[in-house]
């Protein structure tokens, strides 16, 4: 698990900042049901995506370009 929360560059996250990433990549996900799926249910799926980006926005994340 180690190996992975490295790679992902999530090693140096307190559990609270882990978590915010987490919650933002499955909503990500969530974006791809779109097969007859009800417009309200959609519009919720979009609010859920655009209150994950809001959080994760806070979070300290360090990207090295090589």
């Amino acid at each position: 698990m180690k190996p992975l929360l490295k790679m992902l560059g999530l090693s140096g996250l307190s559990f609270k900042h882990k978590l915010a990433v987490i919650y933002f990549c499955i909503s990500l996900c969530l974006l791809s049901v779109s097969n007859e799926t009800h417009p309200l249910i959609l519009l919720a799926i979009v609010a859920n995506f655009y209150l994950s980006v809001r959080l994760v926005k806070k979070v300290p994340l360090k990207i090295e370009i090589d």
